[in-house]
């Protein structure tokens, strides 16, 4: 749990470094936020696998954590639809919860692609020892 809180925690606070804030004024245009959100994602993704493979150095523990990861994110991306609708209606939530799903779909994507190469990497070394 605290291996995804890191996780999730350098990547705002990455996010929030290279685009100078954690709202909708880093969305000034589309292609410019796009290649930020998606870079940051995936290098703190990145830097996550490496760094739970270096203190652990278990594949297929690192694999059910990064699934549990995508789950979790995937629940708060359901709940934040659940919680304050779609369109947004009255109470407005504050401008970190409306800019939240923005920044999570890129989340969701890297730690979707991360999944996706352990996954793959697993099943390589399954193969490989038959």
């Amino acid at each position: 749990v605290l291996w995804m809180l890191a996780s999730i925690a350098a990547t705002c606070v990455l996010y929030t470094f290279v685009r100078h804030s954690f709202d909708f004024t880093s969305i000034n245009k589309r292609q410019e936020f796009i290649r930020a959100s998606l870079a940051v994602c995936l290098s703190t993704s990145m830097l996550a696998l490496v760094l739970h493979g270096a203190l652990w150095r278990d594949l297929r523990g690192l694999l059910c954590d990064q699934l549990s990861l995508l789950a979790l994110l995937l629940i708060a991306a359901l709940a934040h639809l659940w919680i304050y609708g779609d369109p947004l209606g009255f109470p407005l939530p504050g401008p970190h919860a409306i800019f939240l799903p923005f920044l999570q779909g890129a989340v969701i994507i890297c730690a979707g692609m991360c999944a996706s190469l352990l996954a793959a990497i697993s099943m390589a070394q399954q193969w490989l020892r038959r």
